[in-house]
């Protein structure tokens, strides 16, 4: 898969007019305050940006060929990042992820105003190379106020991890290049704060850009979005008829 910008002017019609999706916005890189933002459709022409991940990517949730496809960048030391995954994500997922309809793809995009952003990510890119990126993931947000070198050592206990493999990952300055990816990545879609989301259609191994939410969205804004594009998209025994 590789993400495109789709021009306004060439949405399909029966789209309408863009829905705003409205949000909260998290952590900013500038001001660390809330403020009220909204997204924007996209429309930035289609200049590609990193490719996603294959479908055994460790940092995805849900099935390879979901019609939707939801990115999330996040910072493991940002409060709204943490209440998306402890108030939002169990719904989405239990809603549209299980249920084939949505594939969640993770992006670490960890600001300087946080110490810990990086050593966490680099910390679930190590679980995650042992199969437990997701138990990590959760773990970490579940424990924002503990971050740091003692409770990774004890996550990587609790959760039965090679140390060595372990410690020689984060240690490894190929991991931090890893983390470092997605923030490249989130500057291509002019993503400064957390949480931000990218929400589009998988289209021919390309995910359409739809719409964009730079804050703490809820489920039900989410679930009213993911509803209008799965209206326009053919179900994948639709699409396997027609292939």
């Amino acid at each position: 898969m590789r993400l495109i910008r789709r021009k306004i002017g060439g949405l399909r019609a029966s789209v309408g007019t863009a829905l705003l999706l409205a949000a909260l916005a998290g952590c900013s890189l500038l001001t660390q305050k809330n403020a009220e933002t909204v997204s924007t459709v996209g429309g930035y022409g289609a200049s590609p940006a990193a490719a996603p991940p294959t479908v055994t990517d460790p940092r995805s949730l849900g099935r390879g060929d979901a019609p939707i496809v939801i990115i999330e960048y996040s910072d493991y030391q940002c409060p709204f990042c943490g209440q998306f995954h402890v108030n939002v994500l169990p719904s989405l997922q239990r809603e549209y992820i299980d249920t084939g309809k949505v594939r969640l793809i993770f992006r670490d995009l960890p600001l300087d105003m946080h110490r810990e952003s990086v050593p966490a990510a680099i910390v679930a890119h190590c679980a995650g190379e042992q199969g437990k990126f997701w138990a990590m993931n959760e773990a970490l947000f579940a424990n924002q106020r503990e971050l740091g070198a003692a409770l990774y050592e004890q996550l990587a206990h609790d959760l039965k991890l090679d140390t060595d493999k372990f410690n020689a990952c984060a240690r490894s300055p190929l991991t931090r290049k890893k983390v470092q990816a997605g923030v490249q990545e989130a500057k291509r879609y002019d993503m400064n704060g957390t949480p931000s989301f990218i929400l589009g259609r998988s289209v021919q191994g390309k995910i359409e850009i739809h719409r964009t939410a730079r804050g703490l969205v809820n489920f039900e804004t989410f679930a009213r979005e993911i509803d209008a594009l799965l209206a326009i998209t053919p179900s994948l025994e639709d699409a396997a008829i027609a292939g």
